[in-house]
Parts: C-alpha cells; structure tokens; sequence
C-alpha cells in the first residue's frame, strides 16, 4: 500500500471512501444541471447568456430614459382626477 500513498488498508478504504462521495456528488450536480439545460452544450449556455445580458441591459437603458416621466402615487391620482 505505501507504493499507492497510503500507510495501510483502513487509510486506503478512508480515501477511496471519499473519493466516491466526491464523485456521487459530482453526479448529483451534474444530473440537476443537464435538467436545467438541457440539450444545451456549454457554449451554447454562453451565448445564451451573452444574448440575455445584452437584451437586459437596452431594458434598463430604456428604463432609464422613461425614468424622467414617472409620477409619484400622488401626483398620479391628482393627474388622473384632472
């Protein structure tokens, strides 16, 4: 055992035990991520993602520039009234 690292069996068994909750785990992960994305290859994710930025931020530009015609709760009702 000591040509593999390890000082005895029990220490082996430790380790290999490890190693698979680590891999069990990278699974799970892995399972939740191809439900969320599914058929989707990484880069594809990237572009997606890109394309979503790029449409967020012309929204908030666009946001921003109604900012300026907003009108208070109050101010609304007395315009509505009018």
């Amino acid at each position: 055992m000591s040509n593999l690292g390890f000082s005895d069996y029990n220490q082996y068994e430790n380790h290999l035990a490890e190693y698979r909750r680590i891999v069990e785990t990278l699974k799970e992960v892995s399972n939740k991520l191809e439900a969320i994305l599914p058929d989707k290859d990484w880069q594809n994710f990237v572009d997606e993602n890109i394309n979503f930025d790029i449409q967020m931020n012309a929204r908030l530009k666009e946001l921003d520039s109604l900012l300026s015609f907003k009108l208070e709760p109050c101010h609304y009702r007395i315009w509505k009234t009018q």
